[in-house]
């Protein structure tokens, strides 16, 4: 059975009209912070688990960072994408599929620095998602409320939201263990005839001791009469 994945609504790179480009001159947003939060638990087909955390801060206007960033095992191809209040579709913010310009994997560690893509800036999202798109696996998000309260509305934007598959988490096989009824093994025949040689052997003593036994009495009967007829 495979796990329930996460899924974005209209998670895909689509440019939006008025989009605007980021400028590392800008300070509005620098260390603005937001707690990195996982979403997705298991790895694809499998019960290896995911481990996602961290702190995503705001460097100036175009550059973010996740600090103490951990991210286990990792996963192929995974990129930044971002939502905002004021825009209809996802944007693809940061990273390439098929190169080494993705998420790596963190051990508890700063990340690299991620810069906003071409056409985008703080004022377009509030939400940034850490995002696998072959598979359509949503890994983690980070959302700042300060973005939102600051986000330019425009006339026909509407509020997108992160959608996660309400199908129940996956659910580790169980298994029923099955006791084998063994049936004891016969004794060889050699050892079963031995076993009736000694028993019977013992059975020959014992009426030997019985004999024995009578015969003795019958001795000590006729000594006794002997005397008296003395």
């Amino acid at each position: 059975m495979r796990p329930a994945l996460p899924s974005l609504v209209a998670l895909s790179a689509v440019a939006v009209a008025g989009a605007s480009n980021c400028s590392t001159s800008d300070v509005t947003y620098v260390n603005v912070t937001a707690p990195l939060v996982q979403i997705a638990q298991y790895v694809d087909n499998s019960t290896d688990t995911f481990s996602v955390f961290g702190t995503v801060r705001i460097l100036d206007g175009c550059t973010f960072v996740v600090d103490t960033f951990v991210f286990l095992p990792g996963y192929t191809d995974t990129l930044w994408y971002g939502i905002g209040s004021n825009r209809t579709a996802s944007m693809h913010v940061w990273g390439t599929a098929g190169t080494s310009s993705t998420v790596q994997s963190g051990v508890n560690a700063e990340s690299a620095n991620y810069t906003l893509g071409s056409g985008i800036a703080w004022s377009d999202i509030d939400t940034l998602i850490l995002f696998a798109p072959a598979t359509g696996l949503v890994i983690a998000s980070a959302s700042f409320p300060s973005l939102v309260h600051n986000a330019t509305t425009t006339a026909q934007g509407t509020s997108t939201s992160l959608a996660v598959s309400t199908t129940s988490a996956y659910t580790p096989p169980s298994y029923t263990l099955k006791l084998e009824t063994v049936t004891p093994v016969a004794k060889p025949k050699s050892l079963q005839n031995t076993a009736a040689v000694v028993e019977d052997q013992h059975s020959a003593a014992g009426s030997l001791v019985s004999g024995g036994k009578g015969i003795g009495m019958a001795v000590l009967v006729g000594l006794c009469a002997f005397v008296v007829a003395m």
